[in-house]
């Protein structure tokens, strides 16, 4: 994974189930386009200091449907390489009580799972380039991608926010938020855990976006 990866276009992309080859650890993942699938304002998503493309309205996201804690609730989460953190807004947010926009793309009410563990309250908090930010806990829960879950995925829990949608950040572990904030308090992310509960062998994924005009997208990590 280039360290000059930018963010993902704004896409929409639902999670169809993970492929999996058993001699090479290799995960496939197809995802489909849509316009404007999401009544969000598109923005460039990436971490401060990294180039980023400023996205219009009239352009689309990739997002993923995931699972989040036990039982499951279901998010679209917009699909960001430029950025290494998880997130997702609760349902007591200040932008899910003065919005309806959560019920579009799931809030997560961390009282109805019962694996759900506030690992760090009050110290998750991460701003983008855009001028939007969010606050809130790191949490642990098990995170879900189609057939494929991850125990006790660290993930941040939005209190306050000036957005609806969450991310699902794959960029490096180096790239998170609390790395910049607290050093040495990094904390493996999605594709360190793939690697870690052995869904895969080493770190690293393709990302493979198709032609503009073709539904049909797909994401897959790798290793030999």
């Amino acid at each position: 994974m280039s360290k000059s990866l930018l963010l993902a276009l704004s896409a929409a992309a639902a999670l169809l189930p993970w492929t999996t080859f058993a001699s090479s650890k290799v995960f496939g993942l197809d995802v489909v386009k849509q316009r404007n699938a999401l009544p969000y304002t598109s923005r460039p998503l990436q971490r401060r200091g990294t180039v980023t493309a400023s996205i219009g309205n009239g352009e689309i996201l990739y997002y993923v449907n995931v699972t989040i804690g036990t039982p499951p609730q279901s998010f679209a989460l917009q699909l960001d390489t430029g950025s290494s953190d998880i997130w997702v807004p609760s349902v007591n947010s200040d932008v899910c009580q003065q919005s309806d926009r959560c019920q579009i793309a799931g809030a997560f009410d961390e009282t109805a799972s019962s694996t759900f563990n506030d690992v760090a309250p009050g110290v998750f908090n991460i701003s983008y380039v855009d001028g939007s930010g969010i606050t809130g806990d790191y949490f642990e829960d098990t995170f879900t991608i189609g057939k494929t879950s991850l125990k006790k995925m660290t993930m941040g829990l939005a209190i306050s926010a000036s957005r609806s949608l969450g991310i699902m950040g794959i960029g490096y572990r180096a790239g998170e938020a609390i790395a910049d904030q607290m050093p040495g308090s990094d904390y493996p992310n999605v594709i360190n855990e793939l690697k870690i509960q052995g869904f895969i062998n080493s770190l690293g994924y393709s990302l493979w976006l198709n032609d503009l005009s073709t539904l049909l997208t797909n994401l897959s990590t790798v290793s030999s």
